[in-house]
């Protein structure tokens, strides 16, 4: 079988200004295709400050001034940047990746030759570009996600769990709804996103609860991090994630439009009272087996090969090297964050030791151990006693 040719490829958006889904998915594929041995650049008209202190092993254009001059290939997420790109660049096939059926411009452009293949992240959105007017292939993949970055670190609580709403759009009487309905359960809820808070590192704030609501890319990231997820937001709800639930719900992108279900406060309560931390490993595993980045990479690479010609010529050992030490910066990155993390919750757990409360729970709890000790000695003691009049 032969190997895909080195490409030097740009992955192009408008703006990375804020981190949502297609912003995301943007750097966590560019990461995969450079380690892929691709040469690799991101461009955005926008880039927020978050996106340059997290991925410092990427190479970023910001504005179109900061393009390479040539490109063999692009990877485009908006016809805002499509029909830049297919100017500056003519004779480079694109790939478009639809994100989303809510916004024009996040659709493919319509002229003839733009764009050779379409990407689809599921079938609610495949659906959609299969019905537009021009002759373009649509390619269906899976949403990928980082699976180094969202892992499973810390155990779901069985008891009392901390619920996460996630997302942009959540607000008003769902979200009333949603914080009274945890509340009567007596679970901990936290809201992020919309009106409250801004959706950054989604990571922590994930792993920091056990059950995850909120719908599209954020439902992957509970699934990757062994959470409960819930799938429920602004525009309806499908319920838990479960082994037999996922196909149709991730086919729908996990947005909540993928059964006739209409979720009412009472099937909301009696729907979240059902959590179970057992939830978070059947979800690690759907996860694992189909949300991969590495086969997503492999997946692009090779859609990208079929429309590409021979690997140029000019590249020289210098690029490799540059290659290679930017993926060597991510894994030493990678190792600091893990670093950091562990002496975060190194202090954690000793405020919680030198704590007050803690203090006295051992006070109250060494009466309790001493008579255990002495419980344990008395049974031996009756042991050996018994064994000694056996043997005799």
């Amino acid at each position: 079988m032969q190997s895909s040719p080195w490409m030097r490829l740009v992955l192009s958006t408008h703006s990375l200004r804020l981190r949502g889904g297609s912003q995301t998915y943007l750097t966590t594929v560019a990461a995969h295709l450079q380690r892929l041995g691709h040469d690799v650049t991101v461009h955005a008209n926008e880039v927020g400050e978050t996106v340059v202190e997290e991925h410092p092993e990427l190479r970023l254009a910001i504005g179109d001034h900061a393009l390479p001059s040539e490109c063999d290939a692009a990877i485009v997420q908006d016809a805002i940047v499509s029909y830049a790109h297919a100017a500056r660049y003519p004779n480079a096939p694109q790939v478009f990746v639809a994100h989303s059926t809510l916004h024009d411009h996040q659709l493919p452009a319509q002229l003839p030759g733009i764009c050779r293949s379409v990407v689809a992240l599921n079938e609610r959105v495949a659906r959609r570009l299969r019905a537009l007017g021009g002759d373009v292939e649509v390619v269906r993949l899976r949403q990928p996600v980082d699976l180094d970055v969202f892992a499973p670190l810390v155990p779901l609580r069985a008891h009392a769990p901390r619920v996460l709403a996630l997302g942009n759009r959540l607000s008003g009487p769902r979200l009333e709804l949603l914080e009274a309905v945890c509340r009567e359960l007596k679970f901990e809820f936290v809201a992020v996103g919309g009106p409250r808070d801004s959706v950054q590192d989604t990571d922590h704030r994930i792993l920091n609860a056990d059950l995850v609501v909120g719908y599209g890319r954020c439902i992957v990231e509970a699934m990757a991090c062994g959470r409960a997820a819930y799938v429920w937001d602004h525009l309806g709800g499908d319920g838990w994630v479960t082994a037999a639930t996922y196909p149709s719900l991730e086919a729908d992108g996990f947005g909540g439009r993928a059964t006739d279900m209409a979720v009412d406060r009472r099937g909301l309560r009696d729907d979240l009272a059902s959590y179970h931390p057992d939830m978070g490993l059947v979800n690690r595993e759907l996860a694992v087996r189909h949300h991969g980045p590495r086969d997503h990479a492999q997946a692009l690479g090779a859609l990208l090969a079929r429309q590409t010609g021979p690997a140029p010529e000019d590249r020289t050992p210098l690029d490799e090297l540059a290659r290679l030490t930017r993926v060597s910066w991510d894994a030493e990155r990678r190792g600091m964050g893990y670093a950091r993390e562990v002496g975060r919750l190194h202090k954690q757990l000793e405020r919680i030791l030198h704590s007050r409360r803690y203090r006295l729970a051992t006070t109250l709890a060494s009466p309790v151990d001493v008579l255990r000790r002495i419980s344990r000695v008395r049974r031996r003691r009756g042991k050996a006693t018994g064994g000694g009049r056996a043997g005799g």
